[in-house]
C-alpha cells in the first residue's frame, strides 16, 4: 500500500505543480527533508501519524531512485514537496519550482487529477481544486467521461483501440465526439 501512495505522490510530482505555498504556510510546517522529498504535514496530523510518516523517509527516497532508474526519468529537479494528507491517497508531490513558474502542462494536471479521482474513495475534486493551480474542473470530468466510453467498448476492437490511443496522447475528446 506504501508504494502504491507513493507511486501515485510520484506521478502527481512528474505531471503535475500543486500549491506549494499552500504547504509552506500555517498549519503546516516541515518536517523533514530527505535526499529527494521535503516533507510537510500539518502539525496535529503529524503528532497523530508520526511513527508511520518517519517511517516512509528512507523508503520514498529510495523508491524515487528505482523508479526513476526502471523508467528512465530524469526529474528536472533532486528535491521536491510532500505534502502529508491524512485522507486516503497519502498525499501530493509538488516540484519546489512551482512557486516561481506556471503550470507547464495544464492537460497533464488534467489527467492526473483524473486518475487520483478514479483512485480515490470518494469524492476528492474540492481538495484537488484548492490546491492544484489550474485545475479544470470540467476538463477533468471529460477525461473521466472519456476513459468511461472507450474502456467499456469490447476489447480488441479497432475503435476501442484507437479511442484508447488517442486517449493516451492526450486526446480524450476523441472518445467524445
Amino acid at each position: 500500500m506504501a508504494s502504491l501512495r507513493l507511486t501515485s505522490a510520484v506521478f502527481c510530482l512528474l505531471c503535475a505543480f500543486c500549491a506549494l505555498a499552500r504547504a509552506e504556510d500555517a498549519p503546516f510546517v516541515k518536517v523533514h527533508e530527505g535526499k529527494h522529498w521535503i516533507w510537510f504535514a500539518r502539525q496535529d496530523q503529524y503528532d497523530a501519524h508520526k511513527a508511520d510518516i518517519e517511517a516512509l523517509y528512507d523508503y520514498a527516497d529510495a523508491a524515487f531512485d528505482k523508479l526513476c532508474d526502471a523508467w528512465g526519468l530524469k526529474p528536472p529537479g533532486d528535491q521536491y514537496a510532500l505534502l502529508v494528507w491524512d485522507k486516503t491517497g497519502g498525499g501530493f508531490a509538488a516540484a519546489t519550482s512551482a512557486r516561481h513558474a506556471a503550470n507547464p502542462s495544464p492537460l497533464r494536471t488534467a489527467y492526473v487529477a483524473a486518475y487520483l479521482e478514479i483512485g480515490a474513495p470518494e469524492d476528492i475534486s474540492a481538495v484537488l481544486a484548492a490546491q492544484v493551480p489550474g485545475y479544470d474542473a470540467a476538463k477533468v470530468r471529460g477525461i473521466l467521461r472519456a476513459r468511461q466510453t472507450w474502456t467499456a467498448l469490447p476489447a480488441n476492437t479497432p475503435r476501442r483501440t484507437t479511442l484508447q490511443a488517442a486517449y493516451l496522447n492526450g486526446d480524450y475528446q476523441a472518445s467524445l465526439r
